[in-house]
């Protein structure tokens, strides 16, 4: 799982995102990973278990206020298995890069 979530934090890399200090404290503490700020909006992976399932979970918020808390908002949940085109898919449409297509893939 961690090489999943260092992928999409190196796509958020490739599609012009930056790493923030904000939240150090409550990312040590809590274990929350980097958040990532691009376009005025700032950006997180992580990741979340549902009836014995894992997934990935970008989340975002354009509230630095927030951000500085770790508060972001779940936007996009991807099977932990999905491939790299899905997660590049996911964080092109979270950071805005391609729009959100009109019927969204489940897979």
């Amino acid at each position: 799982m961690e090489e999943k979530l260092q992928k999409i934090e190196a796509l958020f890399l490739r599609y012009g995102a930056s790493p923030t200090e904000l939240d150090e404290e409550n990312r040590t503490r809590f274990g929350d990973r980097t958040i990532y700020e691009c376009a005025g909006s700032y950006f997180r992976a992580g990741t979340a278990s549902f009836d014995g399932q894992e997934f990935l979970v970008i989340s975002c918020i354009d509230k630095r206020k927030f951000a500085a808390l770790g508060i972001l908002e779940d936007v996009d949940v991807l099977p932990a298995d999905c491939g790299e085109e899905r997660m590049e898919k996911a964080v092109r449409y979270a950071l805005g890069v391609e729009a959100y297509p009109a019927v969204y893939p489940e897979s």
